[in-house]
């Protein structure tokens, strides 16, 4: 029973991740290496501004910690949004199957995808 348990919260948590992934940053079609380098130059400025609490140019153990922790709860209400279907502010046992199998389902699917993947590998060889 403990070890379906474990698996079932495993699988929660990919599933509470897969449902709320974020958006990612969209770039335009052929970007060059030195633009994208000015983008992530720029984005890793900003989350370190984010982290840099007091802005005095150094991110202390107390402003790190304390980001990680803001950055996990907004993940995690985030997250639980997205698995709340009826938006009643519980997590029902359906709302969590239904999540499990999304998830599984999706996971399946990958697994093929990377079948396909190569078994056409091995017809060019």
């Amino acid at each position: 029973m403990k070890k379906f348990m474990y698996i079932a919260a495993c699988i929660l948590c990919f599933a509470s991740a897969a449902k709320a992934q974020e958006p990612s940053m969209e770039l335009p079609e052929n970007v060059s290496p030195e633009q994208l380098k000015a983008v992530f130059k720029e984005a890793m400025k900003a989350e370190f501004d984010k982290m840099d609490a007091n802005g005095d140019g150094q991110i202390s153990k107390k402003e790190f910690v304390d980001y990680q922790i803001a950055e996990v709860k907004a993940k995690s209400n985030n997250n639980f949004k997205k698995l709340d279907a009826d938006d009643d502010g519980y997590l029902s046992e359906d709302e969590i199957m239904s999540a499990m199998q999304e998830t599984m389902q999706k996971i399946s699917e990958q697994i093929q995808n990377l079948r396909n993947v190569e078994d056409s590998e091995e017809s060019f060889e």
